[in-house]
């Protein structure tokens, strides 16, 4: 199914981006800007929003996979056609393709409602708790939006039960300030609300609403969790750099102690970009030396993260180390194994019809872009003038293929069958049964649209002379069986001597069948046969 091998290939893309990005940072701890470090996950981002593997046409590394496929067979017209996946255990294999799906989408249902309700809780927790601000901090705000260079209005509430100022994570955000806030000083409050003014103008509310629906859509793979909070964590300690950007030494220390008193109090939700978000010591110590990082990166440093997300985009954006590479040899290599000639046990009926073609080089196979079409002959049960052509179209491309057809001219005029299509992992065999020619040379080609672009392939199918060229010769005539009336071949007048024919009389009785004459009658006259003599050449 392409929907479980897109998630098990996407995830896998992901967890090598994730090892990437993280030894990155770690080895380049103290030489990356706090937005570049944070500009580094949105490769991430990118590839778990965007579902597609760009086609790169060369493979650097070929990764093991087991492609799942589909059943569904059904048939066409006067060829007979089977779509068809592994050779073996059809209902067990579309069961399971069936309870993966239903599990993926059960997870997926679940954490979007878990997300929902969690949101509906904060809407409820300000319509009861929230209050306006005083004319104070309204003043206050009004600066900070100039100082930010923030124009929109934004709606501002001090609420209850809130222990750091936040910014709701939604289309159209509220900026969160706790209750207890109303009688801090106008520094804190400035820097509280410079902060969240900061997430606004960059727009960071709809990064966390994008990455709360991808954690919702690969809730299954622990990297996109993982991923999440070091997402968070460096996204507050870039948004601290820009604010202390201007401020001197001293403004720099009262920020940090600010900071450091937000982390006093309880972890902010998952729905809320909090000042203070994250209770631990860890990201506590993160964020006050965020504060301190340099705001530039040399040019040597930026130039090896413009190398890291090249590799990158290379490795996991396209089929360069794509994982449906080994299957695709793999059935290139089962394809051109001829496939064992079957025996069935029959009551000989005569030495010609017990003789079966026997190919020689038999099945033949061609791969295009992980698009493989197979050929292959065999006999008609019980009718020995005709033959049965087996042609196998096979997609482990990765993509879907659409207006795919089948032409074989030495058997068929125009198309085999009807156009179909076929998503990754499907197999479709076209029987085509015809008058038997002997030797032949069958050229199959396969017709077929991927990403919009045509492209083809041709098998070539030798059939050759059956083995024993006897059976084409003529066999002596076999005495006709007593007491049946046969075509006879017309005696001449030199076969027989001349006779007359007795003519009975009503009390004879009918007329005898005419028998031909005794061993002691003369023979028929028949040319002179020459008897080959050696001659002395021969000798």
């Amino acid at each position: 199914m392409a929907v479980a091998n897109t998630l098990l290939s996407v995830s896998v893309y992901a967890v090598v981006i994730f090892c990437g990005i993280v030894l990155f940072q770690k080895l380049l701890k103290n030489k990356l800007s706090p937005t570049l470090q944070y500009g580094l996950w949105f490769l991430l981002i990118a590839r778990l929003l965007v579902p597609i593997t760009i086609e790169s046409g060369f493979h650097f590394i070929t990764l093991p996979a087991n492609a799942v496929q589909q059943t569904v067979p059904y048939t066409t017209g006067t060829a007979a056609q089977t779509i068809t996946g592994t050779p073996a255990a059809h209902v067990a294999a579309l069961s399971a393709q069936q309870i993966v799906l239903i599990v993926w989408l059960a997870g997926v249902a679940v954490v979007m409602a878990y997300m929902l309700l969690y949101a509906a809780r904060m809407h409820a927790m300000l319509q009861k708790n929230g209050v306006l601000p005083d004319s104070r901090i309204a003043r206050i705000f009004e600066q900070c939006k100039e100082e930010a260079g923030v124009r929109r209005a934004i709606p501002m509430r001090l609420c209850i039960g809130l222990t750091t100022p936040a910014l709701t994570v939604a289309f159209c955000p509220k900026l969160l300030l706790p209750a207890d806030m109303a009688d801090a000083d106008d520094g804190v409050l400035r820097y509280a609300m410079l902060h969240e003014l900061t997430h606004y103008r960059r727009r960071d509310y709809l990064v966390r609403m994008l990455v709360n629906l991808l954690k919702a859509v690969w809730w299954f793979n622990p990297v996109v969790w993982l991923a999440d909070r070091r997402i968070v964590t460096d996204m507050e300690i870039a948004c601290d750099s820009l604010v202390v950007k201007r401020m001197d030494k001293e403004e720099k220390k009262r920020y940090a102690n600010t900071v450091l008193t937000m982390f006093s109090g309880e972890e902010v939700p998952r729905y809320l970009l909090g000042m203070a978000l994250g209770s631990s010591r860890q990201v506590a110590e993160q964020r006050i030396r965020g504060i301190y990082m340099k705001q530039n990166t040399k040019k040597s440093i930026k130039l090896a993260a413009v190398a890291l997300s090249a590799v990158m985009l290379v490795a996991c954006f396209t089929t360069a180390c794509s994982l449906g590479q080994a299957a695709d040899k793999d059935m290139q290599a089962q394809a051109e194994t001829p496939a064992p000639a079957a025996t069935e046990s029959a009551p000989a009926v005569d030495d010609a019809a017990s003789m079966d073609p026997q190919p020689a080089e038999l099945p033949e196979a061609a791969v295009t872009d992980g698009v493989s079409i197979q050929a292959n002959m065999s006999p008609v049960a019980q009718n020995e003038a005709k033959v049965k052509y087996i042609f196998t179209v096979e997609n482990n491309s990765g993509k879907t293929i659409e207006n795919c057809k089948v032409e074989a001219s030495a058997i068929k005029e125009g198309q085999m069958g009807d156009t179909f299509s076929l998503e990754d992992g499907q197999k479709k065999t076209m029987e085509w049964t015809t008058q038997k020619q002997v030797p032949i040379t069958v050229e199959a080609v396969l017709t077929f649209q991927k990403d919009g672009e045509t492209k083809s392939c041709m098998v070539s199918l030798s059939v050759p002379e059956y083995i024993g060229n006897d059976a084409d010769a003529e066999l002596p005539e076999q005495p006709a069986p007593a007491n049946v009336p046969t075509p006879t071949p017309q005696p001449s007048a030199a076969d027989y001597d001349a006779a007359p024919t007795p003519t009975p009389s009503a009390d004879e009785g009918p007329v005898p069948t005419p028998t031909p004459a005794p061993v002691d009658a003369p023979a028929p006259v028949q040319p002179p046969i020459p008897t080959p003599t050696p001659s002395a050449a021969i000798r």
